[in-house]
Formats: structure tokens, C-alpha cells, sequence
């Protein structure tokens, strides 16, 4: 296994989910191929709608979504 997930660092509210992922590269001779890192996140009730998801990245600009909660 060439990366892995070492730490997530994260910060709910009733209305949104900052999520910040950091991962570390175990072996130098690794292909320089994408890596799927899996995560699963249980947000609590209650929630507000709509709810926001971001995803802070090391470098570029945080992936957002909102969804709507019903």
C-alpha cells in the first residue's frame, strides 16, 4: 500500500461539515497512479437545510457540495 490516511480532522454544525483529510506516502517507488483513500462520516441530527459538505484540500480550492435535508 503506497499511501494511507493518517489523520481526519473534522468540524460539524446544525447546517455543515468541514472535513480536512491528511495522508501520508509509505514508499518512494510507487507508481504515480491516484490512490482511493475511503472515509465514511456519520453527521448527527438535527440538521438544518440545506446542509454544506466541504473538503479542504492541500492545495487548490475546497471541494463543496450542498444537499438538502429532508
Amino acid at each position: 500500500q503506497c499511501s494511507r490516511l493518517t489523520r481526519v480532522e473534522k468540524r460539524t454544525s446544525g447546517d455543515s461539515l468541514v472535513i480536512r483529510f491528511h495522508g501520508e506516502r509509505r514508499d518512494g517507488l510507487c507508481a504515480q497512479m491516484p490512490v482511493p483513500l475511503d472515509h465514511d462520516e456519520t453527521v448527527q441530527p438535527p440538521l438544518r437545510d440545506p446542509f454544506t459538505i466541504m473538503v479542504l484540500q492541500p492545495s487548490g480550492q475546497p471541494l463543496v457540495r450542498t444537499v438538502r435535508v429532508q
